[in-house]
């Protein structure tokens, strides 16, 4: 198999397994910054304290959080028909929304470093019957060693920004000889299997995001109608986390400005000097209520005091 590689593909193979004397040191570090679980450890080297159960089990792989929750719904499919479930997931938030969301009977492991001694290591344990790709998470020794063993594949949920795309396509010969191996390639829309397909894709099918049927997470009913009874008829200013970027506090504050000008015959200037005003009013403690004549006066005191308690 690795003569019919791509160049790129071979000289990753082989820096991967010339890394691996670095992975303590590189487990050591993500320890410190709060990215490893101290516990699991073993499983990013492919090893693992779990039994593998009997029968049929379908590797499911997301990257995070988001693929996670996207798989939810097809989990829950696949366990009315008796199938064992293994998910793997490359962040501990991740692995905590698998322990609080998923069923106990769903195993959860760190997906292995992309190293092909770790990769081994993992497949040899888990002898996965199938395995289901969320999205664009495609590690290299991950996949060339799973085609190896002629394990079926399926890339799920398939997305191609408009931004990889082109950056996908200077290296065609290397995620195409990825992409390949893969039995069936079910895309999101249209233009994702078109773009799929034009990067080496086989036997490419349009299904649809599979995040649009992840149920809604539970909530406290009565907490949920109070926010609800509070945020009725009023405009609401979505908080984004994060910092820096689209998300800084001038460029919010440039947001707050422009809502206040649609609701309002102001300039620009007047309706920064209006915030600026509203918002030293509020942090003394006191009310106000900004109004004009083409809007109701909660409208824009209601957009100030946002603006107030997150500056």
């Amino acid at each position: 198999m690795p003569d019919t590689l791509p160049m790129t593909l071979r000289m990753y193979q082989r820096l991967a397994s010339g890394l691996v004397p670095l992975a303590p040191a590189l487990i050591k570090r993500r320890l410190q910054q709060g990215k490893e679980d101290p516990a699991r450890v073993g499983e990013r080297r492919g090893m693992s304290d779990d039994v593998r159960p009997a029968g049929p089990l379908v590797w499911i792989h997301g990257a995070s959080v988001g693929e996670v929750l996207a798989s939810a719904a097809l989990i829950e499919k696949l366990r009315t028909l008796n199938l064992r479930i293994l998910l793997t997931s490359g962040t501990v938030t991740s692995a905590a929304v698998v322990a609080k969301r998923f069923p106990p009977d769903v195993i959860h492991q760190y997906v292995p470093y992309d190293s092909p001694r770790y990769v081994a290591r993992f497949l040899d344990h888990w002898r996965p019957s199938l395995a289901l790709f969320i999205e664009s998470d495609l590690w290299p020794n991950l996949i060339l060693s799973s085609a190896a063993r002629r394990l079926p594949m399926v890339l799920i949920n398939g997305r191609m920004s408009h931004r990889s795309f082109p950056r996908w396509q200077r290296v065609q010969g290397t995620i195409s000889a990825l992409l390949e191996k893969f039995d069936v390639c079910l895309a999101q829309s249209e233009l994702d299997a078109d773009r799929f397909s034009a990067l080496g894709s086989r036997n490419v099918v349009v299904t649809g995001n599979l995040k649009l049927d992840v149920p809604a997470p539970p909530a406290d009913s009565a907490k949920l109608e109070r926010l609800m009874a509070v945020t009725r008829g009023r405009p609401i200013v979505p908080r984004r986390r994060g910092g820096g970027g689209s998300n800084s506090r001038a460029s919010r504050r440039r947001r707050v400005i422009i809502q206040i000008r649609r609701r309002t015959a102001l300039s620009s200037s007047m309706a920064a000097k209006l915030l600026s005003v509203t918002a030293m009013i509020f942090r003394s403690g006191s009310q106000c209520a900004a109004c004009s004549r083409t809007c109701r006066p909660q409208s824009v005191s209601f957009l100030c005091r946002c603006w107030c308690s997150r500056a």
